[in-house]
């Protein structure tokens, strides 16, 4: 078995569709533009995610407790993200796994869709004017052969 470790950008956002609210999570790869994997999930389909996977936080509270999983990870106990793709890569299951005695569980599995069309096209905008922005207090320098990024020191 070969694990390999990548940077993945993982956003959690909280939208009012009409006058639902909703909680969007967004995974995405800087490397590769086109990785983008969401999901919008409301009251509605929490609940039922709850029940199938026994989730005992409200609806309200579901984000932080993620957010404290990820940010708690700790690589010496073995707690872990997964992700893995159906065969046509539609579908991308984002995993939190931790280790209980002698087993591995998966906490919580999230179906999270391949992005297309308008919405790839909304989060690459988004993507090139976050760019945009961190170039406009940068200057590219070139030492031996190689481009760097440095931080322009003239502006107030």
């Amino acid at each position: 078995i070969r694990f390999s470790r990548i940077h993945l950008n993982f956003k959690i956002e909280e939208r009012q569709n009409r006058a639902e609210k909703e909680f969007v999570f967004c995974l995405s790869r800087d490397e590769d533009p086109l990785y983008v994997y969401m999901l919008a999930l409301r009251r509605n389909d929490y609940e039922l995610l709850k029940r199938e996977q026994e989730l005992d936080a409200d609806f309200d509270a579901f984000p932080k407790r993620i957010i404290d999983f990820v940010t708690c990870l700790d690589s010496s106990c073995g707690s872990h993200l997964r992700t893995g793709s159906t065969d046509d890569s539609s579908v991308l299951k984002f995993e939190l796994v931790g280790k209980m005695g002698f087993k591995w569980v998966t906490i919580l599995s999230l179906p999270l869709q391949k992005v297309t069309d308008k919405a790839l096209v909304s989060h690459l905008v988004e993507r090139i004017t976050k760019y945009q922005v961190r170039l406009r207090f940068c200057c590219i320098v070139t030492v031996a052969g190689a481009h760097l990024l440095l931080p322009r020191h003239d502006i107030p």
